[in-house]
């Protein structure tokens, strides 16, 4: 089942303007992240207090398998766009006051629907940006229950997020963060997403979980579980 494929797009930033872009490398997990499976091109522009992110997973002959578009005002959700070009699916989340809308298509057909919004609701635009400004609870321990709106079901799911532990990597001290659903039997189909952060939680250096684009599988395509690492580039 395809299911909570999150990419962690944003980071923060700071200053009035300000452009960064991030890379990426997925690798197929438990092979010490030595079977490579995709690339990733990730720009974050800030400007006039709004975030815009485009994250693009590419495959390894560097055709574009997943786009996502964000935008974000402060840590919270504006809209959120996918289009996933290996199984033909096209989503969009939007909040508008105190509603979050939701529209799906694919072959030609389009789904809607609505739910109250309830917050902190994230996304893959969203996420990361949430985690920087709210890192004091993060790193002391607190555990925080969000909501996630997932595209292709056309609702949220709530999750809880917490610190796991702290870890050296070099000389470089990472921080490590869980995340996994609040209902047992969601929990029960997905694995909880790991991710690791600097000291200072700005920014996302290790992730291992679901990611969005997905793997062949014969004549179609499945689920896709990576180790990914990032570099950020200034």
């Amino acid at each position: 089942m395809k299911f909570l494929a999150l990419f962690l797009t944003c980071i923060i930033c700071a200053g009035p303007a300000f452009a960064e872009t991030v890379t990426g490398e997925g690798f197929e997990q438990k092979t010490d992240f030595g079977k490579k499976l995709f690339d990733l091109d990730i720009r974050i522009d800030t400007s006039d207090g709004l975030t815009k992110t485009t994250a693009t997973y590419k495959d390894l002959k560097g055709q574009p398998t997943v786009e996502e578009r964000g935008v974000v005002k402060g840590d919270e959700l504006i809209s959120f766009d996918v289009d996933q070009m290996q199984i033909k699916e096209k989503g969009r989340i939007e909040v508008q006051g105190d509603k979050v809308f939701f529209t799906y298509e694919k072959g030609g057909k389009k789904k809607t629907a609505d739910e109250k919004l309830k917050k902190p609701l994230l996304t893959p635009a969203n996420f990361n940006l949430y985690v920087s400004s709210h890192w004091a609870d993060f790193s002391s321990g607190k555990e925080v229950e969000v909501r996630f709106a997932i595209w292709y079901r056309l609702e949220t799911v709530g999750f809880k997020i917490f610190k796991v532990g702290e870890t050296l990597k070099g000389s470089q001290k990472l921080i490590q963060l869980r995340m996994k659903p609040s209902s047992f039997v969601i929990a029960a189909l997905v694995d909880p997403l790991n991710l690791w952060y600097t000291e200072d939680g700005q920014k996302l250096i290790d992730l291992s979980g679901r990611v969005s684009t997905m793997l062949p599988n014969g004549t179609g395509f499945k689920d896709l579980d990576a180790d990914v690492r990032y570099t950020h580039h200034n």
